[in-house]
C-alpha cells in the first residue's frame, strides 16, 4: 500500500496553491453529505466502478450551481472499448436535462415524439450501449409561476411530490427506486420542476407506476403536518443557499 497524500500536499506547495487548493481526504458520500459550498464544477474521475460513479454523480451533482461544469473523465467514442461506467453517467446526466454536452461534434441524439390522449408529451430516445433506462417527467410550472412578493413555493412543491400519493405511502417511492438500486432525484428551476430516475433496464415500469400515482392522485395524501414539515425544510435549505 503507498500513501500519496504527502506527495499530493508537496505538489500543491510547489504549484504555490496552497491558499486555493485544500486536499479532502474522505469518502465520496461522507465528503459530500456534510459539504455546503455551491460548486462551479465536479469531475468524475472515468477509473471508477459503475456504482463508485453512480455514488460520486448521486452525491455531488446537487452541490452544483446551474451554471457549473459537470466533467466526466474517461469518455470514449465507443463505450464498449472502455469507460463503460463514465459513458452510463454521461448519458444519466444528458438523460436528467439539467445538462447538455459539450462533446466536439456532437451528433443529434434521434427521438421519437408521441402525445398521449391525455396530453401527456412523450419523447422517447432509445440508448442500448447501457441496461439503464430513464425517465424524466418535466412540468412546465416553476419559479416564475409564483405571485409578486412570494418564493419558494416551488420548490416547496417540488418537496411535497415526494412525500406520498394515493397509493404509494410517504417514504416509498425512494424505497422501492432504491431498492433496485435506482438513482432518484427532482429539481426546479424558473420554468419547470422535473423527477428522473435512472434504473435497471428490467425495472423500466417502476418508475412510470410510480410517477403516475403521484402525477394523478397527489392531493389525497397531502396533510397539514406534511406541508408543515416540508416548509421547514425548504427554508433551511433557502438559507443555506441550496436554492
Amino acid at each position: 500500500i503507498m500513501d500519496t497524500f504527502g506527495e499530493c500536499r508537496r505538489n500543491i506547495q510547489r504549484a504555490g496553491l496552497d491558499e486555493v487548493v485544500v486536499p479532502v481526504v474522505a469518502g465520496s458520500e461522507a465528503a459530500a453529505r456534510h459539504w455546503r459550498t455551491p460548486l462551479a464544477m465536479v469531475f468524475i474521475d472515468g477509473g471508477h466502478s459503475l456504482d463508485a460513479a453512480l455514488t460520486d454523480y448521486r452525491c455531488w451533482m446537487p452541490h452544483l450551481i446551474r451554471t457549473g461544469v459537470l466533467a466526466i473523465h474517461d469518455l470514449f467514442d465507443d463505450p464498449h472499448a472502455g469507460g463503460q461506467a463514465p459513458y452510463a453517467i454521461y448519458r444519466m446526466a444528458l438523460a436528467s436535462g439539467l445538462f447538455s454536452s459539450a462533446l466536439a461534434g456532437q451528433a443529434r441524439t434521434p427521438y421519437t415524439e408521441h402525445t398521449l390522449p391525455n396530453g401527456l408529451r412523450v419523447i422517447l430516445v432509445e440508448d442500448h450501449s447501457a441496461p439503464l433506462v430513464t425517465v424524466n417527467i418535466w412540468y412546465t410550472v416553476g419559479s416564475r409561476n409564483e405571485g409578486a412578493g412570494q418564493s419558494g413555493l416551488a420548490h416547496l412543491f417540488e418537496h411535497l411530490m415526494f412525500k406520498g400519493s394515493a397509493h404509494v405511502p410517504d417514504g416509498e417511492h425512494f424505497r422501492r427506486l432504491q431498492a433496485v438500486g435506482a438513482y432518484v432525484n427532482g429539481s426546479t428551476s424558473e420554468d419547470r420542476t422535473n423527477y428522473y430516475e435512472a434504473v435497471p433496464a428490467q425495472h423500466a415500469s417502476l418508475p412510470l407506476v410510480l410517477e403516475a400515482d403521484r402525477m394523478g392522485h397527489l392531493l389525497p395524501a397531502l396533510t397539514q403536518e406534511k406541508l408543515d414539515n416540508q416548509r421547514d425544510v425548504v427554508k433551511n435549505e433557502r438559507r443555506q443557499s441550496y436554492d
